[in-house]
């Protein structure tokens, strides 16, 4: 699974890159990279009485003004994985996961207030939350309410589920990329990590 980086941080799979976690995390360390540990789940917690709702609010006011897909996107971003703005993108861009396998992290996408979609209208979405590993769901819910953690139950109450997404990997780590590089996609960090390994073996 590729990510696309936000700013200064990228998401990425280190068992996607063909070496192993432990000689690429050195690797990383060595040429100026971090490792930021993020949790999606508990990011999303932190807003709960904090950030104010207000539909179609720019990205920009994050996290303290958020929408529901606004918040979903601003909290991918502090992961290093850049996600589309709106519901209807989110729900139309990464893995569709059955409930059967659905884990904290996943997205699951509801009809809404204004259902969005791309050709088919019963494919409508229009609201998104953050499933919690208790089976929860943290949502920026409306403007009387903000963020809020509610049961599954509750949170499909009058809403039917579209679908549940998936955007990163248990395993993806965040790293902090330096000055020296510039990092679009995991996929550049792969292979500066293979050009390191290469220049090792011949070198030897």
């Amino acid at each position: 699974m590729q990510y696309r980086a936000v700013g200064k941080r990228c998401g990425i799979d280190l068992s996607d890159t063909g070496v192993s976690e432990e000689v690429a995390l050195k690797i990383l360390n060595e040429l100026g990279f971090e490792v930021h540990d993020v949790d999606i789940v508990e990011l999303a917690r932190q807003r709960i009485g904090q950030s104010v709702y207000k539909r179609g609010v720019s990205i920009q006011d994050a996290p303290s003004i958020v929408d529901c897909s606004s918040l979903v996107k601003w909290l991918y971003a502090q992961k290093g994985i850049w996600l589309p703005r709106l519901c209807v993108q989110q729900y139309l861009y990464p893995e569709s996961i059955c409930v059967e396998q659905i884990q904290a992290g996943d997205m699951v996408y509801t009809r809404g207030v204004v259902d969005m979609y791309d050709q088919d209208p019963s494919l409508g979405v229009g609201h998104v939350g953050v499933v919690t590993a208790e089976a929860t769901i943290v949502h920026a819910v409306g403007k009387n309410r903000g963020v809020r953690e509610d049961c599954f139950q509750r949170f499909c109450s009058g809403r039917k589920v579209q679908g549940i997404r998936r955007f990163s990997k248990q395993t993806t780590r965040t790293l902090i990329v330096p000055d020296t590089y510039t990092i679009e996609w995991s996929d550049d960090i792969k292979w500066i990590l293979l050009k390191h390994v290469s220049q090792t073996n011949r070198s030897h």
